[in-house]
């Protein structure tokens, strides 16, 4: 069980080149578009495609897994 500390904006390492796989800067376009939140109070609206979380209980996930919000 995870509890979210805060939303993450992206930075451009997702786009880079990365052992095999090519530089893709189209990768971050659609959550920079369709995905801005303010990721910290004080802060302007930034693509977010992840979190910050803290374990509140630990457990093992597995691909297939069930995903709730609470």
């Amino acid at each position: 069980m995870l509890r979210v500390v805060a939303r993450t904006p992206r930075c451009a390492v997702p786009t880079l080149a990365h052992g095999r796989l090519p530089r893709d800067p189209e990768a971050l376009r659609v959550p920079a578009r369709l995905n801005r939140v303010v990721p910290l109070d004080g802060l302007a609206p930034q693509p977010c495609v992840g979190a910050y979380a803290q374990v509140v209980r630990a457990g093992r996930v597995r691909v297939g897994d069930p995903v709730r919000l609470a």
